[in-house]
Order: C-alpha cells, then structure tokens, then sequence
C-alpha cells in the first residue's frame, strides 16, 4: 500500500460516494508507482456492491482523468492495471 497514494485519494472529488470508495479501495492496494491491479470481483467485495457497478465507476474514474486503464494479456486471461493519475489533482475543500 502506498500511503501517498491513499492520502491522494482521499482529497479527491468525484461527485459520487460509490466512485470516492473505488478509487480509495484501488488506491489502498497501489504500489508506490501508483499501479495496482486489484480484480473488479474484489473491489465488488470490497465495496460492498456488483461488480458491474464497479466496472461502472472505474470507467467514470477513467473518463474523469483520476486513473488510467492499462489492459494486459496474459495468455488466456486478461487483466487490467489501474494507473493512478496523482500528479492531477482534484481536491476537496476539507475545511
């Protein structure tokens, strides 16, 4: 875990509580590179929904610049790397 990483992610505003959890969940397994490769299945656990909103919400956390998606195959099996954009930075206002 990076702690950079999970303090990066906490000042993030991503207009959705379920987005915010995805991507602290994400981050919380984050290298110090800011890549991790966490199943969707696993962050569905994780967060407590379906993994077809997970994959919702990572795409919406892609298309809103807070990570990149780097799709890897490895033989039969594809898997996908999330690359944590952390030198973007969209904070919230924490008074």
């Amino acid at each position: 875990m990076s702690f950079q990483a999970m303090a990066w992610a906490v000042k993030q505003d991503t207009k959705s509580p379920v987005s915010k959890l995805v991507l602290l969940m994400i981050a919380n397994y984050a290298d110090e590179q800011g890549q991790a490769y966490p199943s969707q299945e696993h962050l569905a656990k994780l967060c407590q929904c379906s993994r077809v909103s997970v994959n919702k919400h990572i795409k919406n956390l892609e298309r809103s610049n807070f990570l990149s998606i780097i799709k890897t195959k490895n033989w039969h099996y594809g898997y996908n790397t999330y690359k944590l954009n952390m030198g973007i930075v969209n904070n919230i206002n924490i008074a």
